[in-house]
Formats: structure tokens, C-alpha cells, sequence
């Protein structure tokens, strides 16, 4: 963690449109919540309402705001999350530019010592695959648990209006855990596969360097070859 220290504080110089893509991921995931909760309330609404006329029973529906309010949901999650993948990726990319240029100059700046430890498949995995797992750490890692902790406060403070303390405790009690064990399951499941996989990268790239470091130079255009015996 204390590695990651330096590239986080890179990473988050661009608050502001780190702060604009969370507030976009916000919306789109509340816009689905949303539409989710008010479309099933409607479908159950309606099936009621259908069994009460069947036993004769008489029902009325209002049919237009229900309607409105999805359409306006569906309207919110799709334009929010077309705004958030563009906005976002765009930050990714900007991100990318801080993370390359500050790699290549420590690169240029470090002794030759430390150069010459490390072989070409490795100085190649090093600027390709770590910078890549650096370069996705907001979207895939920092955004979604930050989204998923702001998301499950919001749904405690609900339920602590609508309910009471004690529901709003034991739920987020349910949350936090749910939380902890994906997050944790994740990393036991998936940490010795991630290692096997960046071992076996690494030593392909080797081959495929020693192999084409081995391969004879071509002669350069126009040069005539001697095929004289001997």
C-alpha cells in the first residue's frame, strides 16, 4: 500500500473531475434504483388491481404518473451513464498522460544500477501492464467501493426516516458485511490467479525478446547478397 501512495496522490490532482465522474456515477446508479423500485411497485400495482376487478371487486389505477416517472428514470440512467463513460474515460486518459510522463521520468532519472536489474520482457511488463492496472485503479477499483459505501449510507438514512434506529442499524450492519466479504472474497478467490497470470505474461514476453533479440539482421534495401561458395 505505501508503494500506491505516490501514484494515489497523482491520481486524485484532478479532484475536481474525479468529484464531476463520481457525481455522474451517482446519478446513473440512483436513476436505476430508481426506475427499478417504481417499476416494480407499478407491476404490482397493476396485478393487484386486475385481481380485484376479476373478483368483482372495483379497483382503479393511475396509470400516467407511474408511467412518467420510469420514463423519466430510463431518460436520467441513459443519458447519465453515456455522460459518465465519456466524462470518466476522458479523465482516464488524462490520467494516463500524469502516470507515463511521471514513469518515464523517474525511468530517466534513476541510476543505472537499478536500470540494468531488470530484463527487457521485465521494463516491458513494467510500462505496459502495471502502468494499465494503474491507469483503471479509479474506474475499477477507487469509484465503484466509494459509489457503494455513499449508496448504502443513503439507503441507512432512509430506512432510519422511514423506519426506525434499530432497522437502520441492523441493515447497516447487513450492508457493511456484504461489503467486507465481497471485497475480501474477491482478493483470496482471484490473488493467486492474478500472480500465476502476471508470471506467465512476463515469461512470455521473455521468450518472444530473447527470440527476436536472436533473429539475424535483415540487410538493409538494395544490398546485394554474395552467394559465392566458400
Amino acid at each position: 500500500m505505501r508503494e500506491l501512495l505516490p501514484w494515489l496522490r497523482l491520481i486524485f490532482q484532478r479532484w475536481g473531475r474525479l468529484s464531476v465522474g463520481g457525481l455522474l456515477l451517482l446519478i446513473t446508479v440512483i436513476s436505476g434504483m430508481g426506475l427499478l423500485a417504481l417499476s416494480g411497485w407499478f407491476i404490482t400495482e397493476t396485478a393487484l388491481a386486475g385481481l380485484l376487478l376479476a373478483a368483482g371487486v372495483q379497483a382503479s389505477i393511475n396509470l400516467y404518473t407511474p408511467g412518467g416517472g420510469i420514463r423519466l428514470f430510463a431518460l436520467v440512467r441513459t443519458v447519465g451513464r453515456y455522460l459518465e463513460r465519456v466524462y470518466n474515460h476522458d479523465t482516464v486518459l488524462r490520467q494516463l498522460s500524469d502516470i507515463r510522463t511521471r514513469l518515464f521520468r523517474q525511468l530517466a532519472a534513476a541510476p543505472r544500477s537499478h536500470r540494468l536489474g531488470l530484463s527487457g520482457a521485465q521494463w516491458l511488463s513494467r510500462l505496459t501492464r502495471d502502468v494499465d492496472a494503474l491507469d483503471t485503479l479509479y474506474l475499477r477499483l477507487i469509484a465503484p467501493t466509494a459509489l457503494a459505501a455513499l449508496v448504502s449510507l443513503m439507503v441507512v438514512l432512509l430506512a432510519m426516516i422511514l423506519f426506525d434506529v434499530r432497522v437502520a442499524l441492523w441493515l447497516g450492519l447487513l450492508l457493511a458485511g456484504a461489503l467486507l466479504f465481497s471485497t475480501i472474497g474477491t482478493l483470496l478467490r482471484t490473488r493467486q490467479t492474478s500472480r500465476r497470470l502476471s508470471d506467465s505474461e512476463e515469461g512470455l514476453r521473455t521468450h518472444i525478446i530473447e527470440h527476436l533479440e536472436a533473429l539475424p539482421s535483415s540487410p538493409p534495401p538494395g544490398a546485394r547478397v554474395s552467394m559465392r561458395p566458400g
